[in-house]
């Protein structure tokens, strides 16, 4: 259940904050003062778009809050985001110069893991619904919504009809690749042409770190040769001065003898030292420089030529060529292995689709048990309704089902797809008598009929403002309407103001005191002896 809602520069609201209860709640109000605002900020949180063009105007940051008491929803999902397994916030920001922030509790959660979490916490019911209820697809969505049993059923339907998609593609494929012996041909010679290579996967990379090395040690043994020469220049002439030194005869200089032979020697042994590890940086390396360059070039020809990224694509695909090389010199038993694994695949996925299929149609029994009073409730006094089941030629996404709603409006008529002769309004009150059925299939969850109201009025519409009603005897349920004999049937009133100046339009909502609701339904109604019927 949503009980607070706050709502800061969003569209034409600037700061809003609510809290809500159990029960019907209505938002009325003229049109064009901004009765889908708040709706649209619920969308928002539930995990719908918020695009910077949703900002108020001169507003630089838009913010919007929910608060749900989660402790009736039973979900273990909704739980592990939730610190005591009953509040949950959803809070969402969207600025004009800064990242946009979706969280759940203060955990930070992508807008796809919102909208799992908005799929089970409220159930949106708009116009556009309309539509989709004429739509065979969003019919069998409906018929399963109301049978919980189907839940695992089809998560196990779902593993199975992809595993039957991966097996059909492969024997499909092996069937494309050995039809014609010339395309064998063609693998072959890009085989052989790959192959003679000796390509590795790893081996570019390995040759880049060679060339790398390579051009360093060029560098250390042109540094070294060098460091030699000088050596070899130095020592021949500092040994003749220390020869010529000692020849003097003159005591002033004998002192100078010894610490130039230290040094001679000190100089031996660097001259030596270096000369060792230029021996070492000589050694031959098994490919030289021009052998790499050579070796990387000829990798980047059979890329380029085999339209790959990298060697190690080639080497996959090289592989895979194999694979399929080995596998056409014995296609035929591995054609019969493949069509084995597809016929076990298509058994089990038969097998469950038949226990999906039983269910559905004690389901549309049930269905249409239960929907043909509510749709005579809502003034339809010749109903009949029942579902049409129409095998499929090849498995869906869905099973071996597609059903279409069959009805009939008026006495005397055949049953017809609901599609050929349901109007707007009628539509309408279809929806809602489908929706009034979930409440006894599913946990409590927040309900919110945005203007189904739409093409229905009279006695049909007091009809469904109490059915409405009927519904939030055990669910919240939020309803955007332009009628007052929908409105006077609700537990909690909200009237939603616009006030316009020279500069900007603030959208404003505030309860309706109990004393307060006749004035708004005359206003809804525009006249004073059909309020006092209705009310």
């Amino acid at each position: 259940m949503l009980t607070q809602l706050r709502i800061q520069n969003f569209i034409t609201i600037k700061d809003f904050s609510c809290e809500f209860h159990h029960g019907l709640t209505v938002f009325t109000g003229e049109s064009g003062t901004g009765k889908s605002v708040i709706f649209s900020a619920l969308y928002c949180l539930l995990g719908k778009s918020f695009p910077e063009s949703l900002i108020r105007t001169g507003a630089s940051v838009s913010e919007c809050e929910a608060v749900f008491n989660i402790k009736d929803y039973h979900d273990t999902f909704l739980n592990s985001f939730s610190d005591d397994d009953e509040t949950l916030i959803l809070f969402r920001q969207q600025s004009h110069d800064k990242t946009a922030q979706i969280k759940v509790n203060s955990r930070t959660v992508t807008q796809k893991t919102l909208k799992e979490i908005g799929k089970r916490l409220a159930i949106i019911v708009s116009q556009h619904e309309h539509l989709s209820l004429m739509n065979h697809s969003y019919q069998l969505k409906l018929l399963d919504q109301l049978n919980p049993e189907l839940v695992p059923l089809k998560a196990n339907y779902k593993h199975l009809y992809e595993d039957y998609l991966s097996k059909k593609k492969v024997l499909t494929d092996f069937q494309a690749s050995h039809s014609d012996p010339s395309k064998i041909d063609f693998f072959q010679f890009q085989y052989d042409d790959i192959n003679q290579h000796g390509f590795s996967a790893d081996e570019e990379q390995d040759l880049l770190a060679r060339k790398k090395n390579y051009t360093s040690l060029e560098s250390t043994k042109k540094a070294l040769n060098t460091i030699n020469s000088s050596f070899n220049r130095a020592l021949p002439d500092l040994q003749q001065a220390y020869s010529t030194l000692t020849s003097i005869d003159h005591d002033s200089l004998n002192h100078l003898t010894e610490p130039l032979q230290q040094h001679i020697h000190e100089l031996e042994d660097i001259s030596f030292s270096v000369s060792q590890s230029q021996k070492e940086f000589t050694t031959d390396h098994p490919l030289s420089i021009n052998d790499i360059e050579k070796r990387l070039d000829l990798i980047f020809t059979y890329t380029s030529k085999y339209n790959v990224l990298s060697l190690q694509q080639l080497c996959v695909f090289r592989d895979e060529l194999k694979t399929t090389l080995d596998s056409s010199k014995n296609a035929s038993k591995h054609l019969e292995v493949l069509q084995a694994d597809l016929q076990d695949s298509i058994t089990k996925l038969r097998e469950q689709s038949d226990l999906i299929h039983a269910i559905r149609i004690a389901s549309a029994s049930h269905f249409k048990h239960d929907i043909i009073p509510i749709l005579t409730s809502l003034g339809f006094e010749t109903i009949d309704f029942d579902i049409n089941f129409i095998p499929l030629n090849d498995f869906s996404s869905t099973g071996l089902d597609q059903v279409e709603f069959m009805i009939r409006i008026n006495a005397g008529e055949p049953l017809k797809p609901l599609s050929n002769i349901a109007s707007g309004g009628e539509l309408s009150r279809i929806l809602l008598a489908i929706f009034s059925l979930f409440p006894n299939s599913y946990h409590k969850q927040l309900y919110l009929f945005d203007e189904i109201d739409t093409g229905i009025g009279g006695m049909v519409a007091n009809a469904m403002g109490k059915q409405l009603h009927a519904i939030a005897k055990n669910q919240q349920l939020f309803c955007i309407t332009h009628l007052a004999q929908i409105a006077s049937c609700a537990n909690h009133h909200l009237v939603i103001s616009k006030t316009t100046s020279s500069t900007s339009t603030q959208t404003e909502c505030h309860y309706l005191e109990q004393t307060d609701k006749p004035l708004e339904l005359k206003r809804m109604v525009g006249g004073e002896s059909l309020i006092q019927t209705i009310t």
